[in-house]
């Protein structure tokens, strides 16, 4: 699990420091990391566009690393899109203020404007993932297939 500050790309410390760990962890074999953060590289919500600088730089460095899966919040809602072979899932539905749908990023796969809580289950070379309301209803499920599986 790699737990990323993306908060370098707007203004705080660390951008060239944290790149070059991440750069240093791509040749390391037998690893799946799922990289965690908190402004998502792409979105269809509130905050749609403010991470193009993270999807820029990162993006190409996810694929490289073979990560599966990629979490963030920051908005306001659910969101689970497919990037070429990463899955990236927004989760920020614990507010009581959600934020709508401006404008639908063509790797969208599922959006919702709900309040949600998101469960992870790993095992047998897989992550299932699923996003229920409070109530117990699914508002989405994924599967995402570990590397080398």
């Amino acid at each position: 699990l790699w737990m990323l500050n993306s908060q370098t790309f707007f203004g705080y410390p660390g951008a060239e420091a944290q790149r070059a760990w991440l750069e240093a962890r791509l040749p390391e074999t037998g690893r799946v990391p799922v990289a965690v953060m908190h402004v998502p590289p792409y979105s269809s919500g509130g905050h749609a566009g403010q991470g193009a600088v993270i999807a820029q730089r990162w993006g190409p460095l996810f694929e490289a690393a073979g990560v599966p899966l990629v979490i963030s919040g920051h908005e306001h809602n659910y969101e689970r899109l497919q990037v070429g072979p990463v899955t990236y899932v927004i989760s920020g539905g614990g507010s009581p203020v959600l934020y709508g749908l401006t404008r639908r990023h063509p790797a969208s796969q599922r959006f919702e404007r709900r309040s949600h809580f998101l469960l992870l289950e790993v095992g047998g070379g897989r992550i299932l993932g699923t996003a229920r309301t409070a109530e117990g209803e699914v508002l989405d499920s994924f599967e995402v297939i570990l590397p080398g599986q």
